[in-house]
């Protein structure tokens, strides 16, 4: 049985282990690791495709804005490269997160997410959620969210500058369809394709 899953850690964290963020679904793969407990075996391969960032990269040679579109557990590798950014003080780059949930309970990383963005003033947040807060707003979200609102292509026109749509790399992770529809709204903005990297 296999399934891909995106790790969550920074790839410069000095230990032998690595985090991953499953969220229980049909899948039974999910099950296994949710029920797992320490001492099982369980057997991984390497990493595949080409969604990451790392400054060494040719790809990423002279680039100095990052934008990161997540949905729902698509935000997991983004908390990733916002670790690997922060923890390696690299304050050239200028990045930005846009992150959309349902509800404001289906945040994650929201302690990770408030304390990147406190600590380090070149990564910024936003948060979109498809519906009105229901019980209080945790403290740490109220400056950064927005109720009642999706990713969609006058959300991102308004909120992208010029110099993010001509130079940014956009790095967009999420649901399939979410992933196309933010995808088709970035070329309308004329977004190079070539500077959107999906998972």
């Amino acid at each position: 049985m296999t399934a891909s899953f995106s790790i969550s850690s920074a790839p410069t964290m000095l230990s032998n282990e690595i985090e991953i963020t499953v969220q229980r679904s049909n899948h039974p793969l999910t099950h296994l690791l949710h029920d797992s407990k320490i001492g099982d075996v369980i057997q991984v391969s390497g990493p595949q495709g080409n969604f990451y960032f790392n400054v060494s990269d040719l790809r990423f040679e002279n680039i100095k804005h990052l934008v990161l579109i997540a949905g729902g557990l698509g935000v997991t590798p983004l908390i990733s490269i916002m670790k690997y950014i922060s923890g390696n003080m690299l304050y050239f780059y200028h990045v930005t997160l846009i992150y959309s949930a349902s509800t404001v309970d289906d945040f994650c990383f929201v302690n990770d997410i408030s304390n990147i963005v406190s600590n380090f003033p070149n990564i910024k947040c936003k948060l979109l959620a498809s519906t009105s807060p229901t019980s209080s707003i945790p403290q740490a979200l109220e400056p950064i969210l927005t109720s009642d609102r999706k990713i969609d292509v006058h959300y991102l026109k308004n909120n992208l500058n010029e110099e993010q749509r001509k130079e940014a790399i956009f790095f967009v992770c999420g649901p399939i369809s979410m992933v196309k529809d933010v995808s088709a709204a970035l070329q309308e903005l004329s977004v190079d394709m070539d500077r959107i990297y999906h998972q």
